[in-house]
């Protein structure tokens, strides 16, 4: 197993510059003047936003207009470097046609800082390919330690495990391959990642799609400017119905149309599980809110949830032909962050919230959405509840018979978005009239206003 240099050689200084430019001298290799070039220093003072950091001094590694491809040779002392720095926060690479090698070493340094939250790799001027600079035996396996608290750059280990010698040796870590692709920086804890540019297609969103399902980080993802079809839209929003802490994401620029369009705005919209879908979309919501059982509660019927009686009642039906007493289980309605949301359609069926984290998507510059395409999404995005009586003695009352009656239940109304953070959904392109996007800023408006139901079941903002 290889070691940090550091660890043997020489105690770093956590100066970015330094430190690569002893990493270089270890590695007998000349420092490149772009690399030095792209590290600066600057005065948070210049930034509002970084003003909550503790370092008053921050380090900014901005790589562009490099003289020649950032190889894995040239990579090497750069990502030995990054983790040592402290007061580096940003870390962004523009055109500097990283290899697979390089871009796997430098996810490796990423994962092991302990102060990077935004890393930019755009514009990368061609697809991840081979390394001239590797020799013929080929590329080692970078390898990431599962346990986030012991993140480290570390090679393949060369023997199985040995037993511990000592009684109270700490086990050693799990260790995880990076994967090849540009979704393997989706497994450090990043929370901002662009990666514009890069001609990423449907095949490469299908593998960072099923890593922000549980991704518990990242709060921003820029694929602005790739090849993203209605294909990957819909496995992005797929994503966006479990995530849960994504707030912000770019798809402009890419191929996507109105079926993309309508994919991607019906994950804000509540859905209808039966149990194994339920239950696949619920374990992968229990990344987020330890707090919840793993066992799936009893859901509210939609009288139930209506009346607000605080409590599930037991509700006894006839056992079918051939089968013994059926009985529905009472008890209190589910509390947890996901599961109150929730309310039993049927026997077979569950309605879970949409997506509802979620502040802003940009579809811009999608040329291919039509007009019809925006007016769908503008009615679907509409806020609407049940109708209920004008006065609020009358509402009560009316709700907690519906919710004993059992020859008259109340109507159940087709899903609907509700509860929805999205405040910023960009989609004008060329083709579009200027007022279409406004009216879906203002529909969008009247879910951020305080509502009230009216007689017709649409909301009104106060």
């Amino acid at each position: 197993m290889t070691e940090d240099p550091a660890q043997t050689v020489f105690e770093p200084t956590g100066e970015l510059f330094k430190d690569y430019c002893a990493y270089c001298e270890i590695e007998d290799r000349d420092e490149r003047d772009d690399v030095l070039d792209s590290i600066t220093l600057c005065d948070v003072k210049e930034s509002p936003r970084n003003a909550q950091t503790p370092h008053n001094v921050h380090t900014k590694l901005f790589l562009r207009g490099l003289e020649s491809p950032l190889h894995k040779r040239d990579m090497s002392a750069l990502s030995n470097a990054i983790p040592h720095c402290r007061n580096l926060y940003c870390a962004k690479f523009f055109g500097c046609s990283l290899s697979a090698e390089s871009w796997k070493i430098l996810v490796a340094a990423v994962h092991r800082s302990a102060s990077l939250i935004t890393v930019a790799v755009d514009f990368n001027g061609s697809p991840l390919g081979k390394d001239s600079t590797i020799g013929p035996r080929g590329p080692k396996p970078v390898y990431l330690s599962k346990t986030a608290s012991q993140r480290s750059i570390t090679q393949p280990p060369a023997n199985a495990k040995k037993p511990a010698e000592e009684k109270h040796e700490e086990p050693e870590a799990e260790l995880v391959k990076v994967p090849d692709g540009w979704h393997a920086l989706l497994l450090t804890n990043l929370q901002e990642i662009s990666l514009r540019g890069n001609q990423i297609n449907d095949k490469q969103v299908k593998l960072i799609a099923g890593l922000l399902e549980t991704s518990k980080e990242l709060l921003s993802l820029n694929l602005w400017g790739n090849c993203v079809r209605d294909e990957g839209a819909g496995y992005l929003a797929a994503a966006l119905r479990c995530n849960h802490h994504l707030t912000a994401l770019n798809l402009g620029n890419n191929r996507i149309t109105d079926d993309g369009l309508l994919t991607l705005s019906e994950a804000f919209k509540q859905a209808d599980l039966n149990p194994t879908d339920l239950k696949e979309v619920r374990d992968k919501v229990l990344t987020y809110f330890p707090g919840m059982s793993a066992e799936t509660p009893v859901y509210p019927t939609y009288a139930e949830a209506l009346a607000g009686s605080g409590e599930v009642k037991e509700v006894k039906k006839p056992p079918p032909k051939g089968k013994g007493k059926e009985q529905g289980a009472g008890g209190a309605l589910p509390t947890s962050p996901w599961d109150k949301n929730c309310v039993k359609i049927s026997n077979e069926m569950v309605r879970t919230p949409g997506n509802t984290v979620l502040w802003s998507l940009n579809i811009g510059n999608n040329r291919d959405i039509t007009t019809k395409g925006v007016r769908t999404v503008i009615s679907m995005m509409e806020p609407v509840r049940p109708p209920v009586s004008t006065t609020p003695e009358d509402s009560v009352l009316e709700r907690k018979k519906s919710a004993v009656s059992t020859e008259d239940p109340p109507l159940i109304p087709p899903p609907a978005v509700q509860g929805i953070a999205l405040n910023r959904f960009i989609i004008a392109n060329s083709n579009l009239p200027k007022d279409l996007c406004a009216a879906l800023d203002e529909v969008l408006a009247k879910h951020q206003a305080p509502q009230v139901p009216s007689g017709d079941g649409e909301v009104g903002a106060t």
